[in-house]
């Protein structure tokens, strides 16, 4: 509800970076403009929209302001102006030149590094566990699929929101397996063929390991996401918790290295990490690049039951809008 004429919204704010405006023209990082001193500001500034009443902004009597830096590189310069960086400081809720906050400093998410590693588990950013994983027999696996939060193909992929991590600092799990169901010992690639004597070799050298070459975890977490997202947009909050609801089952599934102390870090990951994200207003979407299917479904389950494992309790009701 709105707060009384007079009192401060209390409520973060907070900006977003691809809400710059005059940013440079032709120099840019990854295609992405650069903000500059005293010339770039952002547009709009969020967390505050609940705090409507009149005289919101004490100092500014504004809410959802601009967004300036107050801080930048006295070295680097882009097209003649200093260029600001991440961590500088920045001032928000701007109706002027005035602020409405204090300044405070600007950040970007980034990866989080591995949250946990063993013999049976390894947590973190997708680039920061991928390597060590495939050394394993396993595939690094985006805790929420990639297909849900970049635009593009994989390989040209932006996130879809600003709020989104990029998908080699996206939160991930070393699972074992194709997102198919089936096993790495099962494929007949040679690059599955290649996976699968790595993971023996793991196994071999660390006897408490489990055999990630054998083991079908990739394709759960596909299957259950298949089930209960869909294919229609939904808030990211949405996929968060249908990817914590998929690591819980991961740990009883019994074709899974994964245990319940590694899920409940692959949660702790992906809450922080889009926490920002889901303390937007409205929250932003998410929506698969990839369309799900009744055939793919069917065909995903079949693999993940062959041994009888995937008992009714891992098995949710399929999503209405596969096709």
């Amino acid at each position: 509800p709105a707060t009384p004429p007079g009192v401060p919204v209390p409520y973060p704010n907070f900006a977003m970076a691809g809400d710059t405006e005059k940013g440079t023209g032709t120099v840019k990082i990854k295609d992405k403009t650069v903000n500059l001193k005293n010339k770039s500001d952002m547009s709009k500034t969020s967390g505050d929209e609940a705090g409507c009443a009149a005289k919101k902004g004490v100092v500014t009597s504004k809410n959802t302001g601009k967004s300036y830096f107050n801080s930048w590189s006295n070295d680097v310069k882009f097209e003649g102006e200093s260029v600001v960086r991440m961590s500088d400081l920045t001032t928000n809720n701007h109706a002027s030149p005035g602020p409405n906050t204090p300044p405070q400093v600007h950040i970007a998410k980034v990866s989080p590094g591995i949250i946990k590693e063993d013999e049976n588990c390894l947590v973190g950013g997708y680039k920061d566990i991928v390597a060590k994983c495939n050394e394993r027999g396993g595939e690094a696996h985006h805790i929420i699929p990639d297909e849900y939060i970049r635009d593009g193909t994989r390989d040209e992929s932006t996130p879809a929101h600003d709020s989104f991590p990029k998908i080699e600092d996206a939160c991930a799990i070393c699972v074992g397996g194709k997102y198919s169901g089936k096993s790495q010992s099962e494929r007949s690639s040679d690059v599955g063929k290649k996976i699968a004597k790595k993971g023996e070799a793991h196994q071999a050298a660390n006897p408490g390991a489990g055999a990630l070459q054998d083991a079908r975890g990739h394709g759960y977490m596909h299957y259950y996401f298949d089930a209960k997202f869909g294919n229609d947009p939904r808030p990211v909050g949405d996929a968060v918790e249908i990817a914590k609801e998929a690591l819980t089952n991961l740990a009883a599934y019994q074709e899974s290295v994964v245990d319940v102390d590694c899920a409940e870090k692959g949660k702790e990951c992906v809450e922080n990490q889009f926490s920002d994200a889901c303390a937007l207003d409205p929250q932003p979407t998410c929506n698969s690049n990839v369309n799900k299917s009744n055939e793919r479904f069917d065909n995903m389950q079949g693999r993940l039951n062959q041994q009888g494992h995937l008992n009714s309790n891992l098995m949710p009701t399929r999503h209405s809008s596969l096709t």
